[in-house]
Parts: structure tokens; sequence; C-alpha cells
């Protein structure tokens, strides 16, 4: 429940969001005119994928704000910028054992993607290092923008390159990735072209513990904020949520082989229907999950988001089918048991006379992707939490369903991290009405602050400003 602020507020949440609204217009979506979700009548759409021209120009004028309060700032050879201040404890002989926060997020889009989409942890980080400066606390806040963690090139691109142990050829990114999703703003082209044609080719590639970021062990953690991208929070009536932890992903490909035939001549009775099966089998299949999950695994989502039939006539009935099946959870034992249910729900499939007819299913394996859990940090989590009770904001703890820089970071970078939610309104993103409430944007710059600026304190033992 929301309290009385305990507090004198740090963050300007006017500049805030002046800030947001000014990197909206690098890429905003010419002529979109659907009334924005916040109910402001402001078209918010964004056309911003990564190493386009408006990408490159929107990380420039991001660091000119770190610049203008006196902080270096720097670009990589993918386009990952960074911004330290000058008075950082490594400039400091007497402050060589205090310690750095790093923050950020990431500034690319989805080809039609929303405002708030990465912008925002970006913009409150640069809010928590000038709040960090103005205030006299000295430099303890680095700002990081990731590159393309919207996977133009792969997935988190930046992150990764930046989490990488060595400069070896093979720890690089694939500068001969092709761009998926190609429009008009953004061709098909690889990643090396894209670095060539804005100018970074050449450029050295950020690395923690090489100049300009510091080695793992002089880093507080990494702490980043984002849109909920789903509506738990806005269904609940509640300001913000610590983030306890980034699910896995687990993928498989599961296949039907029947018997391709005339579409008129052969009666019901005797098809071995690849395509019907296939639609029987994710409907029974959905069923299972779902009252497995609301038992066993209430954080758990899946989706069944490719579906193809072969040879795909209409007066072909068809002899194979596939499908992909994507599930997400907390924990490794939750996905674990969800395959079993998915393992069996084909066994069982398979010795079915009645739908199947004949119908074989196979779930392949071999083309199985996995990404594990991830856990935030318990003391950074319960600084967020801190911090919302001193505001006076009301603040629950989530599961993030969304893959987000924070995971590659703990995961890969070995340094703790933690993350914030902010509500999403209709729980849409990755859309051009992707939208939060300007008063719930105000209130989690200001917990978002005070949080930060509360882990530097006592990480270092020094006082709140």
């Amino acid at each position: 429940e929301p309290t009385m602020a305990t507090r004198r507020a740090l963050a300007d949440g006017s500049r805030v969001l002046r800030d947001l609204h000014k990197l909206r217009s690098f890429g905003a979506a010419e002529g979109y005119v659907a009334t924005a979700r916040g109910g402001d009548g402001i078209p918010k759409g964004v056309v911003r994928p990564a190493l386009t021209e408006e990408d490159i120009e929107a990380r420039k004028w991001l660091m000119s704000l770190c610049s203008d309060v006196g902080m270096s700032c720097w670009m990589d050879g993918l386009g990952n910028t960074y911004a330290t201040a000058v008075k950082s404890p490594r400039n400091s002989p007497d402050n060589k054992k205090r310690k750095t926060l790093l923050t950020g997020s990431h500034s690319d889009t989805q080809p039609t993607g929303g405002w708030l989409d990465g912008a925002l942890g970006v913009i409150y980080a640069i809010e928590a290092a000038r709040c960090s400066i103005e205030s006299g606390y000295g430099g303890y806040i680095d700002v990081v923008n990731f590159q393309d963690e919207e996977g133009r090139f792969g997935s988190l691109v930046g992150s990764t390159s930046i989490c990488r142990e060595s400069d070896d050829h093979d720890d690089h990114p694939d500068f001969n990735a092709i761009s998926s999703n190609p429009t008009s703003a953004s061709p098909r082209i690889s990643l090396a072209q894209a670095i060539e044609e804005r100018g970074l080719d050449g450029s050295p590639l950020f690395r923690l513990g090489i100049d300009p970021l510091l080695p793992k062990d002089q880093y507080i953690g990494f702490f980043e904020a984002h849109i909920e991208q789903g509506r738990r929070l806005e269904r609940s009536g509640i300001n913000v949520a610590a983030v306890t932890g980034i699910v896995g992903l687990r993928q498989v490909q599961v296949s039907f082989t029947g018997q391709a035939n005339h579409a008129g001549s052969t009666a019901m009775v005797d098809r071995s229907d690849a395509g019907l099966a296939m639609c029987a089998f994710a409907t029974e299949l959905n069923n299972e999950l779902l009252a497995f999950t609301t038992e066993h695994a209430p954080d758990a989502v899946w989706t069944m988001g490719q579906m193809s039939v072969s040879p795909g006539a209409a007066s072909i009935i068809p002899g194979s089918a596939c499908m992909s099946l994507q599930w997400r959870a907390p924990s490794d034992h939750e996905m674990d048991q969800m395959f079993g249910v998915i393992s069996a729900h084909a066994q069982k499939a398979n010795e079915s006379s009645s739908v199947m007819r004949g119908v074989h299913v196979q779930v392949e394996e071999s083309d199985r992707l996995e990404v594990n859990p991830v856990g935030m940090d318990e003391w950074m989590v319960a600084h967020v939490e801190t911090a919302a009770s001193h505001t006076g904001v009301s603040c629950t703890r989530l599961v993030s369903g969304a893959i987000h820089d924070a995971g590659m970071m703990a995961k890969k970078g070995g340094l703790p991290a933690a993350m914030m939610f902010v509500p999403s309104i209709n729980g849409i993103s990755h859309d051009f009405t992707e939208d939060t409430s300007e008063e719930d944007i105000a209130a989690g710059a200001e917990v978002y602050v005070q949080a930060a600026l509360q882990m530097v304190a006592d990480a270092n033992g020094l006082e709140f400003p």
C-alpha cells in the first residue's frame, strides 16, 4: 500500500518527461494518427531500429544530456554508449575503495515501436546521474545505453558484446548477421554494413574492465528500469514493481506427419490430416499446460507462434505440419516440468486413434532453444522496495516475462543486477500505442533515483544526500 513520503523528492519529473518526449522525436512515426493510450492525444509511435541514422542521432543527443552535467561520454564500434562523471571514484586517490553503480537500458526500438521500451530506463539512469551530481553527492553513477537490445542483428547484441570474456574473434559479435524484420526505414543489411554506414567501423568495442568501463569488482551492480510490458501492475493499481528475476525461455519445434491426399475424394474417416491433428494437439496441450501451471507454475507462459502446413494448397489434405512451441518460467525446475507435460502429451497423442488418425507427432529436441532464468540481487531488490516506501509509492514484487539487458549483465557479466517496472497501459508494448501515464512515469523516476542513490550510499558507507 502507498504511504506518505518520508523523504524530499530528488528526481525532476518534469525534466524526465520533457526528455522522454524529445527522445521520441528521433524516429517519430510520421502520419500515425491514433490517439495515444495515455489519453493525452499525442501520437507516440517510434521507428528507431538499431544502427539506423535515427538511432545514432538519438544516442548522440542522450550523450549530450550527460555531458551537460559534466560527464565524460564515449560511443563504441557497435553504438553502445557510456557516460561517467568527471569526479568519479576512479579519478580521486581518496576514493579508490568506493564503488560505482552502473545504470541504463537501451534506446533502439522495434520496427513499429513505442516511446518507452528501453528509452524509459535510459532517461531514468541519466536522471539518477544528474541528481547525484547536482546534489553534490559526486560521481558514483555511470550510464550505459546498450545497442540492439531489440534484436535487429541478434539477441541483446550490445550487452552481450560488453560482457564478452576476451577480445578473441570468437567472442566478438557476429558481424555477418543479417538484419531481421526489414522495412524501408531499416532495410535488410549485415551488421558489418550497418556499422560502416554509421561511420563506426574501426572504433573499439566496450568490454567490462577495459577502459572506459570499470572492472566488475568496482561496480556495485547494474540497475535497469523498464515498462512492465504486461498488465499485472495496471490490474492491481500498483505504481512500481521490484523485479525478482527474469524468466528462462525454451523452444522446440513440433512436427506432424500424415498423408497428403485429394481434398474432394477422400472421405473424412480415411484422412490422416496433419493440419487438423496439429490444431487438435495445440488446443488440448494448451488446456493441459493451463491446468498444470495454475497449480505448479503460476508465472509461466507459453506461445505457439508459428504454424505451417505442407504442401499448403487449398485442395490438398496437409501431409505434414509444423508448429513452434515456446515456454517461459522463472525457474529451470518449472520449465523442466512443463517439458514433461509437453512430452507426455505428444506420447498420448501418438497412442490416440481418434483425432490423430495415423498422424505421427514428434517433438524435435534437436532444434531446442534454451535461455536460463536469471535471479536479481536480493540486496538491490530490497532497495527498490525501500525507495518506494520512502517516496509513498505502492510497490510489489514481479518476475519479468521478457528478456532484458539486466539478465545478460547478471548472467554473463557477473554483476549483481536489479530491475524495476512501471505500469504499461493495457499491457501493450512493441506497438505504436505503447504508453504509461505521466503520473506513473514521474513516480517511477523518483523511486529509481532514490533507490540508486541509496545503493551508492550503503555500498560506500556514505550518508544519503
